[in-house]
């Protein structure tokens, strides 16, 4: 991540009162993957978004938060 943005994330975050934490934290796990990922492509959200996210992007991201 860019320090810019690492900033306004924490800024925001702060500015919030909340505390990003690792989805581990949750008990999300690798293995969970396939169901979150599914489920986001059927989002309403996902398919309103202007970039068609693969679900290798979606993991991808998913990777990143754990």
């Amino acid at each position: 991540m860019k320090p810019r943005a690492r900033t306004w994330i924490e800024s925001l975050c702060a500015d919030l009162e909340i505390s990003p934490s690792p989805l581990g934290r949750y008990g999300v796990t690798a293995d969970d993957f396939p169901v979150i990922v599914a489920e986001a492509q059927k989002a309403s959200s996902t398919k309103g978004n202007p970039i068609a996210l693969q679900d290798g992007d979606l993991a991808g991201v998913l990777r990143q938060a754990l």
